[in-house]
């Protein structure tokens, strides 16, 4: 029976050689042990926001979300057109290195805009917004301290 020493103060025990399993799948195995040795599943021990929303709450918040998108399109529109305009008007390269910079604030401070109603939008529905983005990454519904 080989033995696995953590840098924590805790000996696990298996029936099988962990070396021969790779760092990942031995992290996970003492993982699942842990939390079952805390009786508690390892999903239930935190209590944070959901990853998802259930379908309900999606079905509840889908006019605001709709409504919010439409907006966000006529908004992006009107932020191609000031670029273009300004491109079109651009006598060297400065001014165009100016007009795609304009471009990206507009985009940046729309999509700060985007998380914001977001956010107002999940707190008028009583929702507690999901965490992550794709891949689990991100800080979605995180509010800033």
């Amino acid at each position: 029976m080989g033995t696995y020493h953590s840098h924590h103060t805790m000996t696990l025990s298996f029936p099988f050689a962990p070396q021969r399993l790779g760092r990942g799948v031995t992290a996970a195995l003492g993982a699942l042990l842990l939390s079952a040795a805390s009786g508690l599943p390892a999903a239930a021990q935190d209590s944070g926001p959901p990853e998802r929303l259930t379908k309900a709450q999606q079905d509840k918040i889908f006019p605001d979300r709709k409504a919010l998108l439409l907006q966000e399109q006529k908004q992006r529109i009107q932020i191609l057109q000031k670029t273009e305009r300004c491109t079109q008007a651009a006598k060297d390269t400065d001014a165009l290195r100016s007009c795609m910079r304009d471009q990206r604030q507009a985009y940046l401070a729309q999509r700060e805009q985007h998380r914001n109603a977001t956010r107002k939008i999940y707190e008028r529905h009583g929702i507690q917004a999901p965490v992550g983005g794709p891949g689990g990454k991100g800080n979605k519904g995180q509010t800033k301290s």
